[in-house]
Formats: structure tokens, sequence, C-alpha cells
């Protein structure tokens, strides 16, 4: 309020500018700061707020309100018009229910015959792998969804995931791994999350793993026969390699071997290593020793 002697216009606290226009005070204070609102120096605790700029940004704020309302109120009727202008121009029957000719189904229908969601029914839509038709909504055909459900199930019988691949070759992660890079295993690209590995190609592999297991254990027992065969007589005599042979004479082990092969040391052969009798190793480094002593008198 203007005091008594005061000759400036009348002012008014942010708390009356809000009670006299309706306004939060947030937003009179907005005003205020960005200058729509006039308002002098602080003094203390005195209103500052001219009032006359407050009643016209109030005045203005009403007709920005009013313009809107108008613009809302022009879009809803052409979106009205246009409603009816379609309808009128389609016959009533091809707005509501499905086509005329054949079986139809909904999409949540499809979806739940199918095993998806709605969602994955709109993009096979839109990749032509369902046949279907828009009317005031989208409907599939009933044959379409029949083929594609005999394809996923012909593609799931086809493919396996890769647990299942390992439980079919009977072996682990890493070694599916190996088949594939080496051509054995045959896996689809993409498909995220489906079954990407060939039945055919897995169960072929286990085969081919099964082979080659059965060709390292056949292995693996010949060289254990021909470890046993490479083993000494079991006669109750004891029997020398020709290594310790060797350290027993003072030779190499090539030298004992060509005295054994030319007949001066006498020996046995199991297999592909050559048994010396200890006696006898006993005896021919005893008889060295003599050659050698006799040789130093």
């Amino acid at each position: 309020m203007r005091g008594v002697g005061d000759s400036e216009p009348t002012r008014i606290s942010w708390e009356e500018a809000s009670r006299l226009t309706g306004i939060p005070v947030p937003t009179i204070d907005y005003a205020t700061r960005v200058g729509r609102i006039a308002r002098r120096p602080a003094r203390g605790t005195l209103p500052s707020l001219d009032r006359e700029s407050v009643l016209a940004w109030a005045e203005w704020q009403r007709e920005l309100a009013a313009q809107r309302q108008a613009r809302q109120r022009e879009r809803q009727d052409a979106t009205a018009a246009g409603r009816r202008l379609a309808a009128a121009s389609r016959p009533e029957d091809l707005l509501l229910g499905p086509p005329v000719g054949g079986p139809w189904m909904s999409l949540p229908a499809a979806a739940k015959r199918l095993d998806v969601g709605v969602a994955t029914i709109r993009r096979w839509l839109d990749d032509e792998r369902l046949d279907g038709a828009q009317r005031s909504e989208r409907w599939v055909t009933k044959a379409s969804v029949e083929r594609l459900d005999v394809e996923r199930r012909t593609d799931a019988a086809a493919w396996v995931s890769l647990k299942e691949a390992r439980q079919i070759v009977a072996c682990s992660d890493l070694v599916i791994a190996h088949l594939v890079d080496e051509g054995l295993i045959v896996q689809r690209p993409g498909h995220r999350g489906q079954p990407s590995i060939s039945r055919e190609s897995a169960e072929a592999a286990a085969r081919v793993l099964a082979q080659r297991r059965k060709q390292v254990t056949e292995h693996r027992r010949q060289r254990e026969a021909l470890r046993g065969r490479n083993k000494p007589p079991d006669n109750g005599t004891v029997w020398l390699s020709v290594k310790t042979t060797a350290l027993l004479l003072g030779l190499s082990e090539s030298g004992t071997t060509l005295r054994i092969r030319s007949g001066t040391l006498p020996a046995t052969r199991c297999g592909r290593r050559w048994w010396v009798r200890r006696e006898d190793a006993e005896q021919a480094a005893a008889a060295k020793a003599f050659e050698l002593r006799r040789e130093d008198q």
C-alpha cells in the first residue's frame, strides 16, 4: 500500500500478488527475475512489486492460456473431423471385426499359438513371415500361422542348443568350439537366444569323436603291450639293461650293444631291448679288470 506522502506507484508483496492474480508465488518470482514484473530495489521488509505491472502481466498470462486452449480445441476438432471423414469413406463392416475371406486370427491369439509375444507377431508381419491385413486392428491369416508353426517345429528338430550339443557329443564346450572350427559341427550365424547348432552335424561329430577315442584307446593298448614285451624274461634271473651293463663295464651304451651283437657278451632280446644276466655282466667286468691289471704289470 502507498504510504502518506509517498509519490511512488502502489507496491505489493509476492504473497499479495499471488492472492490478487491467483498465480503461485514461484511463478511470480520467476516473472520478476526475468523482468516481466517491475520491482524497486529492496527496502527492508517493505513491498517492492509494482501493482500495475503485476496486473498487466497476469492479463497477458490469461491471454496466453486462452490462446493455448483455442489451439488445442482446433486440433481436437480437426482430429475428430478426420476420423469422421475416414469413417464415411469406408464401409462400416471393414472398420470393425476381421476382414472377409478366409479364417483370421487376432494378434494375441497368434502370439499364444506360436508361444511368442505380440510384438514378435507384429515384427513377423512387417518381415512378411506372416500374412495379414490392416483394418481397425491388424489380423493374421490362420494358414500363415499354421505354416510358420510347422516351420518352427521343423527348425527346432533340426537345430539344438549348445547344452544339447554337448550332451549329444559327450564333451565340453571347448571341444564343441574346436569341432566347429574344424568344420565337423555346423553352427548357423545369428539367431541369438535360439538353438544354432545342427543336430545332424552334432550326431555325426559324436560318431567321429567316438572313433577317435577308440583309436586313442587302441594306440594306448598297443603301447602298453609293447612296453610289456620290452620287459626282461620273468624266470627268476636278475637281468640288467644295456645302460646298467655299460656302467658296470665302463663302456658306452653303443659299445656294449656292439659286444652283444658280436656275441662276446651273452644277452637276450625282448621286444626292442637287450637284457644281460647279472652273472654274465659281472664276469665280463671281472675279465676286463683282470686284463687291465695284467697290462699295468
